[in-house]
Protein backbone atom coordinates (compact mmCIF):
# COMPACT_ATOMS: atom_id res chain seq x y z
CA UNK A 1 0.00 0.00 0.00
CA UNK A 2 1.18 3.49 -0.66
CA UNK A 3 -0.46 5.29 2.27
CA UNK A 4 0.81 8.95 0.46
CA UNK A 5 -2.05 7.99 -2.66
CA UNK A 6 -4.06 7.27 0.19
CA UNK A 7 -4.38 10.26 1.52
CA UNK A 8 -4.59 12.19 -1.11
CA UNK A 9 -7.87 10.45 -2.32
CA UNK A 10 -9.15 10.59 1.53
CA UNK A 11 -8.39 14.82 0.73
CA UNK A 12 -9.82 14.74 -2.85
CA UNK A 13 -13.04 13.45 -1.64
CA UNK A 14 -13.16 15.61 1.53
CA UNK A 15 -13.15 18.08 -0.74
CA UNK A 16 -15.71 16.40 -3.18
CA UNK A 17 -18.11 15.71 -0.43
CA UNK A 18 -17.91 19.21 0.58
CA UNK A 19 -18.79 20.89 -2.80
CA UNK A 20 -21.65 18.17 -2.78
CA UNK A 21 -22.61 19.06 0.27
CA UNK A 22 -22.45 22.77 -0.81
CA UNK A 23 -24.25 22.28 -4.28
CA UNK A 24 -26.99 20.07 -2.66
CA UNK A 25 -28.17 22.98 0.09
CA UNK A 26 -28.86 25.53 -3.18
CA UNK A 27 -30.65 23.23 -5.07
CA UNK A 28 -32.89 23.37 -2.18
CA UNK A 29 -32.18 26.67 -1.70
CA UNK A 30 -33.26 27.27 -5.60
CA UNK A 31 -36.11 24.81 -5.64
CA UNK A 32 -37.49 26.56 -2.76
CA UNK A 33 -36.46 30.64 -3.02
CA UNK A 34 -35.15 30.73 -6.69
CA UNK A 35 -31.93 32.65 -7.18
CA UNK A 36 -32.76 35.62 -5.55
CA UNK A 37 -29.34 35.37 -4.25
CA UNK A 38 -26.50 34.60 -6.67
CA UNK A 39 -24.61 31.75 -5.67
CA UNK A 40 -20.62 32.47 -5.72
CA UNK A 41 -20.04 30.33 -8.72
CA UNK A 42 -23.15 32.12 -10.83
CA UNK A 43 -20.35 34.40 -12.57
CA UNK A 44 -22.11 35.20 -15.71
CA UNK A 45 -24.38 34.14 -18.37
CA UNK A 46 -21.90 31.50 -19.41
CA UNK A 47 -20.75 30.58 -16.32
CA UNK A 48 -23.98 29.74 -13.82
CA UNK A 49 -24.36 26.64 -11.15
CA UNK A 50 -27.42 27.85 -10.59
CA UNK A 51 -28.79 26.58 -14.45
CA UNK A 52 -27.25 23.40 -14.13
CA UNK A 53 -28.53 23.19 -10.20
CA UNK A 54 -32.10 23.83 -11.68
CA UNK A 55 -32.45 21.80 -14.46
CA UNK A 56 -34.54 18.63 -14.75
CA UNK A 57 -31.15 16.88 -14.75
CA UNK A 58 -30.41 17.74 -11.36
CA UNK A 59 -32.43 14.94 -9.67
CA UNK A 60 -32.56 11.48 -9.44
CA UNK A 61 -35.30 9.75 -7.72
CA UNK A 62 -36.70 12.56 -6.65
CA UNK A 63 -33.03 13.64 -4.97
CA UNK A 64 -30.21 15.91 -5.83
CA UNK A 65 -27.67 13.87 -7.77
CA UNK A 66 -25.12 16.37 -6.00
CA UNK A 67 -26.35 14.41 -2.86
CA UNK A 68 -25.73 11.29 -4.47
CA UNK A 69 -22.87 12.43 -5.00
CA UNK A 70 -21.98 13.68 -1.18
CA UNK A 71 -23.03 9.81 -0.79
CA UNK A 72 -20.26 8.55 -2.99
CA UNK A 73 -17.28 10.70 -2.16
CA UNK A 74 -18.15 9.46 1.66
CA UNK A 75 -17.87 5.86 0.32
CA UNK A 76 -14.26 6.45 -1.00
CA UNK A 77 -13.08 8.87 1.45
CA UNK A 78 -13.76 5.92 4.10
CA UNK A 79 -12.12 3.47 1.74
CA UNK A 80 -8.82 4.95 1.23
CA UNK A 81 -8.96 5.95 5.16
CA UNK A 82 -9.49 2.05 6.17
CA UNK A 83 -6.96 1.19 3.34
CA UNK A 84 -4.59 3.98 4.88
CA UNK A 85 -5.43 2.21 8.48
CA UNK A 86 -5.60 -1.56 7.56
CA UNK A 87 -3.25 -1.75 4.97
CA UNK A 88 -3.89 -5.30 2.64
CA UNK A 89 -7.07 -6.21 4.75
CA UNK A 90 -8.53 -3.09 3.02
CA UNK A 91 -8.07 -4.34 -0.79
CA UNK A 92 -12.03 -5.22 -1.18
CA UNK A 93 -12.98 -2.03 -0.49
CA UNK A 94 -10.14 -0.25 -2.22
CA UNK A 95 -11.02 -2.13 -5.47
CA UNK A 96 -14.30 -1.98 -4.92
CA UNK A 97 -14.11 2.18 -4.67
CA UNK A 98 -11.86 2.34 -7.26
CA UNK A 99 -14.22 0.71 -9.94
CA UNK A 100 -16.83 2.64 -9.02
CA UNK A 101 -14.48 5.80 -9.90
CA UNK A 102 -14.09 4.54 -13.01
CA UNK A 103 -17.93 4.06 -13.37
CA UNK A 104 -18.18 7.66 -12.08
CA UNK A 105 -15.99 9.14 -15.00
CA UNK A 106 -18.90 8.10 -17.60
CA UNK A 107 -21.38 9.66 -15.46
CA UNK A 108 -19.47 12.94 -15.16
CA UNK A 109 -18.75 12.63 -18.50
CA UNK A 110 -22.85 12.48 -19.42
CA UNK A 111 -23.57 15.38 -17.27
CA UNK A 112 -20.50 17.76 -18.60
CA UNK A 113 -22.12 17.06 -21.60
CA UNK A 114 -25.65 18.24 -20.97
CA UNK A 115 -24.42 21.38 -18.85
CA UNK A 116 -22.96 22.75 -22.04
CA UNK A 117 -24.58 21.57 -25.14
CA UNK A 118 -27.98 21.16 -23.71
CA UNK A 119 -27.84 24.12 -21.03
CA UNK A 120 -25.35 25.88 -22.55
CA UNK A 121 -23.26 26.84 -19.22
CA UNK A 122 -20.22 25.65 -17.30
CA UNK A 123 -20.63 25.11 -14.08
CA UNK A 124 -17.20 25.57 -11.94
CA UNK A 125 -18.88 23.55 -9.07
CA UNK A 126 -19.39 20.55 -10.94
CA UNK A 127 -15.86 20.68 -12.32
CA UNK A 128 -14.52 20.78 -8.99
CA UNK A 129 -16.42 17.32 -8.81
CA UNK A 130 -15.47 16.30 -11.63
CA UNK A 131 -11.72 16.56 -10.89
CA UNK A 132 -12.11 14.75 -7.82
CA UNK A 133 -13.57 11.62 -9.46
CA UNK A 134 -10.61 11.63 -11.69
CA UNK A 135 -8.32 12.18 -8.97
CA UNK A 136 -9.94 8.80 -7.47
CA UNK A 137 -9.92 6.97 -10.04
CA UNK A 138 -6.10 7.66 -10.79
CA UNK A 139 -4.80 7.71 -7.08
CA UNK A 140 -6.93 4.75 -6.06
CA UNK A 141 -5.01 1.81 -8.07
CA UNK A 142 -1.64 3.64 -7.37
CA UNK A 143 -2.33 3.65 -3.75
CA UNK A 144 -2.95 -0.21 -4.09
CA UNK A 145 0.12 -0.93 -5.68
CA UNK A 146 -0.52 -1.30 -8.99
CA UNK A 147 1.52 -0.41 -11.78
CA UNK A 148 -1.25 1.06 -14.92
CA UNK A 149 0.17 -1.81 -17.49
CA UNK A 150 -1.26 -4.27 -14.36
CA UNK A 151 -4.65 -2.77 -14.46
CA UNK A 152 -6.67 -4.39 -17.55
CA UNK A 153 -5.88 -7.74 -16.35
CA UNK A 154 -6.13 -6.74 -12.68
CA UNK A 155 -9.88 -5.76 -13.63
CA UNK A 156 -10.28 -9.62 -15.34
CA UNK A 157 -8.83 -11.11 -12.38
CA UNK A 158 -11.27 -9.25 -10.05
CA UNK A 159 -14.12 -9.78 -12.26
CA UNK A 160 -13.29 -13.81 -12.74
CA UNK A 161 -13.11 -13.75 -8.85
CA UNK A 162 -15.93 -11.79 -8.01
CA UNK A 163 -18.13 -14.54 -10.32
CA UNK A 164 -16.55 -17.69 -8.28
CA UNK A 165 -14.19 -18.54 -10.57
CA UNK A 166 -10.66 -19.43 -10.22
CA UNK A 167 -8.33 -15.84 -10.24
CA UNK A 168 -4.84 -15.14 -9.53
CA UNK A 169 -6.04 -11.98 -7.34
CA UNK A 170 -4.28 -12.45 -4.02
CA UNK A 171 -7.89 -11.54 -2.07
CA UNK A 172 -11.49 -12.40 -1.62
CA UNK A 173 -13.21 -8.50 -3.32
CA UNK A 174 -16.43 -10.15 -1.53
CA UNK A 175 -18.81 -7.82 -4.02
CA UNK A 176 -22.12 -9.18 -2.38
CA UNK A 177 -20.38 -7.08 1.25
CA UNK A 178 -19.44 -4.43 -0.63
CA UNK A 179 -22.58 -3.37 -2.75
CA UNK A 180 -24.67 -4.36 0.31
CA UNK A 181 -22.19 -1.64 2.16
CA UNK A 182 -22.88 0.85 -0.56
CA UNK A 183 -26.79 0.59 -0.65
CA UNK A 184 -27.00 1.43 3.11
CA UNK A 185 -25.09 4.03 2.60
CA UNK A 186 -26.95 4.97 0.25
CA UNK A 187 -30.92 3.93 1.10
CA UNK A 188 -30.00 5.64 4.39
CA UNK A 189 -28.96 8.94 2.72
CA UNK A 190 -31.83 8.87 -0.14
CA UNK A 191 -34.37 9.10 3.44
CA UNK A 192 -32.06 11.32 5.13
CA UNK A 193 -32.73 13.98 1.85
CA UNK A 194 -36.34 12.55 1.65
CA UNK A 195 -36.87 13.92 5.33
CA UNK A 196 -35.06 17.19 4.73
CA UNK A 197 -36.95 18.14 1.88
CA UNK A 198 -40.21 16.93 3.25
CA UNK A 199 -39.56 19.83 5.91
CA UNK A 200 -37.55 22.46 4.02
CA UNK A 201 -38.51 21.96 0.34
CA UNK A 202 -40.95 23.31 -2.08
CA UNK A 203 -44.58 23.31 -1.17
CA UNK A 204 -46.10 19.90 -3.49
CA UNK A 205 -49.51 21.01 -5.41
CA UNK A 206 -51.56 18.48 -5.35
CA UNK A 207 -53.00 15.66 -8.08
CA UNK A 208 -51.01 13.60 -10.66
CA UNK A 209 -49.17 15.21 -13.54
CA UNK A 210 -52.34 14.21 -15.96
CA UNK A 211 -54.73 16.16 -14.00
CA UNK A 212 -52.58 19.13 -13.49
CA UNK A 213 -52.21 19.09 -17.58
CA UNK A 214 -56.03 18.49 -17.83
CA UNK A 215 -56.96 21.38 -15.68
CA UNK A 216 -54.87 23.62 -17.61
CA UNK A 217 -56.12 22.79 -21.07
CA UNK A 218 -59.59 22.74 -19.34
CA UNK A 219 -59.50 26.93 -18.66
CA UNK A 220 -60.17 29.05 -21.45
CA UNK A 221 -57.25 30.73 -23.84
CA UNK A 222 -57.22 34.02 -23.93
CA UNK A 223 -56.19 35.92 -27.44
CA UNK A 224 -53.13 38.03 -26.48
CA UNK A 225 -51.09 40.14 -28.94
CA UNK A 226 -47.78 40.58 -28.50
CA UNK A 227 -46.43 43.62 -28.26
CA UNK A 228 -43.36 43.72 -30.44
CA UNK A 229 -41.96 46.31 -27.92
CA UNK A 230 -41.93 43.39 -24.84
CA UNK A 231 -38.84 42.39 -23.87
CA UNK A 232 -37.95 38.32 -24.87
CA UNK A 233 -36.11 36.10 -23.22
CA UNK A 234 -35.44 32.87 -25.27
CA UNK A 235 -35.90 32.38 -28.86
CA UNK A 236 -37.95 35.03 -30.24
CA UNK A 237 -39.53 32.59 -32.89
CA UNK A 238 -40.91 29.86 -30.27
CA UNK A 239 -44.16 28.51 -30.80
CA UNK A 240 -44.68 28.11 -26.73
CA UNK A 241 -45.11 31.53 -25.46
CA UNK A 242 -45.35 32.84 -21.95
CA UNK A 243 -46.43 36.30 -21.09
CA UNK A 244 -45.69 37.46 -17.40
CA UNK A 245 -47.66 40.69 -16.26
CA UNK A 246 -45.63 42.06 -13.53
CA UNK A 247 -44.83 44.74 -10.46
CA UNK A 248 -41.24 45.41 -9.47
CA UNK A 249 -42.50 46.33 -6.34
CA UNK A 250 -44.32 43.06 -5.70
CA UNK A 251 -42.63 40.57 -3.08
CA UNK A 252 -44.25 37.51 -5.02
CA UNK A 253 -42.96 39.11 -8.11
CA UNK A 254 -39.80 38.90 -7.04
CA UNK A 255 -39.45 35.42 -5.99
CA UNK A 256 -41.18 34.69 -9.33
CA UNK A 257 -38.13 36.34 -11.32
CA UNK A 258 -35.83 34.24 -10.07
CA UNK A 259 -37.87 30.72 -10.28
CA UNK A 260 -38.96 31.46 -13.98
CA UNK A 261 -35.31 32.37 -15.89
CA UNK A 262 -33.31 29.48 -13.97
CA UNK A 263 -35.55 26.53 -14.53
CA UNK A 264 -36.30 27.45 -17.99
CA UNK A 265 -32.70 27.72 -18.96
CA UNK A 266 -32.44 23.89 -20.43
CA UNK A 267 -35.67 24.79 -22.58
CA UNK A 268 -34.22 28.50 -23.78
CA UNK A 269 -34.05 27.72 -27.76
CA UNK A 270 -38.26 25.87 -27.15
CA UNK A 271 -39.88 28.85 -25.48
CA UNK A 272 -40.06 32.85 -25.85
CA UNK A 273 -40.60 34.41 -22.25
CA UNK A 274 -42.20 38.31 -22.49
CA UNK A 275 -42.45 40.51 -19.39
CA UNK A 276 -45.36 43.13 -19.39
CA UNK A 277 -46.43 45.46 -16.66
CA UNK A 278 -48.94 45.65 -14.57
CA UNK A 279 -47.71 47.83 -11.31
CA UNK A 280 -50.04 47.85 -8.50
CA UNK A 281 -49.84 51.66 -8.34
CA UNK A 282 -52.98 54.14 -8.94
CA UNK A 283 -50.21 56.56 -9.87
CA UNK A 284 -50.24 55.37 -13.36
CA UNK A 285 -53.02 52.49 -13.07
CA UNK A 286 -56.69 53.33 -12.62
CA UNK A 287 -58.08 49.71 -12.22
CA UNK A 288 -56.69 49.93 -8.98
CA UNK A 289 -58.75 51.20 -5.44
CA UNK A 290 -56.00 52.60 -4.02
CA UNK A 291 -52.34 51.92 -4.18
CA UNK A 292 -49.96 48.87 -2.62
CA UNK A 293 -47.11 49.66 -4.42
CA UNK A 294 -45.73 53.37 -4.60
CA UNK A 295 -42.53 52.91 -6.32
CA UNK A 296 -43.63 50.22 -9.20
CA UNK A 297 -44.59 52.89 -11.39
CA UNK A 298 -41.26 54.36 -11.79
CA UNK A 299 -39.62 51.36 -11.64
CA UNK A 300 -42.07 50.11 -14.44
CA UNK A 301 -41.24 53.01 -16.52
CA UNK A 302 -37.34 52.39 -15.71
CA UNK A 303 -37.54 49.06 -17.25
CA UNK A 304 -39.09 50.19 -20.09
CA UNK A 305 -35.97 52.63 -20.70
CA UNK A 306 -33.55 50.02 -19.83
CA UNK A 307 -35.31 47.93 -22.62
CA UNK A 308 -34.51 50.25 -25.35
CA UNK A 309 -30.94 50.50 -24.24
CA UNK A 310 -30.99 46.84 -24.67
CA UNK A 311 -30.45 45.92 -21.25
CA UNK A 312 -33.85 44.97 -19.83
CA UNK A 313 -33.01 41.71 -18.07
CA UNK A 314 -29.61 42.50 -16.32
CA UNK A 315 -31.37 45.53 -15.14
CA UNK A 316 -34.62 43.38 -14.47
CA UNK A 317 -32.80 41.22 -11.83
CA UNK A 318 -31.27 43.73 -10.12
CA UNK A 319 -34.11 45.83 -9.35
CA UNK A 320 -36.25 43.01 -7.82
CA UNK A 321 -32.78 41.91 -6.23
CA UNK A 322 -33.00 45.02 -4.58
CA UNK A 323 -36.39 45.43 -4.50
CA UNK A 324 -36.73 46.65 -0.67
CA UNK A 325 -34.23 49.84 -1.92
CA UNK A 326 -36.50 50.70 -4.87
CA UNK A 327 -36.84 54.64 -5.13
CA UNK A 328 -36.36 57.01 -7.45
CA UNK A 329 -33.15 58.19 -6.60
CA UNK A 330 -31.72 54.76 -6.03
CA UNK A 331 -32.92 53.68 -9.48
CA UNK A 332 -31.69 56.93 -10.91
CA UNK A 333 -28.68 56.05 -9.01
CA UNK A 334 -27.93 52.41 -10.54
CA UNK A 335 -28.87 54.25 -14.14
CA UNK A 336 -25.35 56.36 -13.22
CA UNK A 337 -23.79 53.39 -12.20
CA UNK A 338 -24.26 51.31 -15.56
CA UNK A 339 -23.08 54.37 -17.43
CA UNK A 340 -25.80 55.73 -18.39
CA UNK A 341 -26.24 59.34 -18.34
CA UNK A 342 -28.63 59.98 -15.48
CA UNK A 343 -30.86 63.29 -16.87
CA UNK A 344 -31.19 61.39 -20.12
CA UNK A 345 -32.61 58.11 -18.47
CA UNK A 346 -34.64 60.45 -16.64
CA UNK A 347 -35.91 62.23 -19.56
CA UNK A 348 -37.09 58.61 -20.62
CA UNK A 349 -38.24 57.90 -17.83
CA UNK A 350 -40.97 61.09 -17.76
CA UNK A 351 -41.49 60.83 -22.20
CA UNK A 352 -44.82 60.73 -23.25
CA UNK A 353 -44.13 57.47 -24.89
CA UNK A 354 -42.65 55.44 -21.89
CA UNK A 355 -46.27 56.58 -20.52
CA UNK A 356 -48.14 55.22 -23.26
CA UNK A 357 -46.12 52.50 -23.18
CA UNK A 358 -46.96 51.60 -19.37
CA UNK A 359 -50.78 52.03 -20.38
CA UNK A 360 -51.04 49.72 -23.14
CA UNK A 361 -49.36 47.14 -20.76
CA UNK A 362 -51.84 48.12 -17.94
CA UNK A 363 -55.04 47.90 -20.53
CA UNK A 364 -54.31 44.53 -22.03
CA UNK A 365 -53.56 43.13 -18.04
CA UNK A 366 -56.98 44.98 -17.22
CA UNK A 367 -58.48 43.34 -20.13
CA UNK A 368 -57.16 39.57 -19.36
CA UNK A 369 -58.61 40.43 -15.74
CA UNK A 370 -55.58 39.34 -14.12
CA UNK A 371 -56.18 38.46 -10.28
CA UNK A 372 -53.06 40.45 -9.00
CA UNK A 373 -48.98 39.88 -9.73
CA UNK A 374 -47.11 37.80 -11.06
CA UNK A 375 -49.93 36.56 -13.48
CA UNK A 376 -48.53 34.21 -16.33
CA UNK A 377 -50.06 33.46 -19.48
CA UNK A 378 -48.80 30.07 -21.35
CA UNK A 379 -50.05 30.75 -25.32
CA UNK A 380 -52.78 31.97 -23.60
CA UNK A 381 -53.76 30.13 -21.11
CA UNK A 382 -53.37 31.66 -17.12
CA UNK A 383 -51.36 29.35 -15.49
CA UNK A 384 -52.14 28.32 -11.68
CA UNK A 385 -51.29 31.54 -9.86
CA UNK A 386 -47.50 31.81 -8.60
CA UNK A 387 -48.36 32.75 -5.05
CA UNK A 388 -47.63 31.35 -2.79
CA UNK A 389 -44.14 30.28 -4.46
Amino acid sequence: MRKGALLLVFAAAALGAALAGHSSFRHLQLSRHGAAEQSYCSLSEKIDCDVVNASSYSEFLGVPIAWWGLLFYLLVGAAAGYGWARGEAARPALAAAWLASLGSLGYCAFLAWVAVHILGVLCLECLGMYAVSVTSALALPFGMGLRPRELPDFIADYARASLGRPSPLDFDPRPLRQALIAGAVFLAGWGVMEGIQGFAGPRKRGGSVAQRVAAFYAGPAADIAIDPAWPVWGNPEARIVLVEFSDFQCVFCRQAAFRLKPFLQEFKGDIRYHFANYPMDRACNPALQRSLHPQACFAAKAGICAARKGAFWDFHDELFREQGRLSMGWILSRSEARGWDRKDFLACIEAPETAARLRADIKLGYGLRIPGTPTVFLNGRALIPLRPI
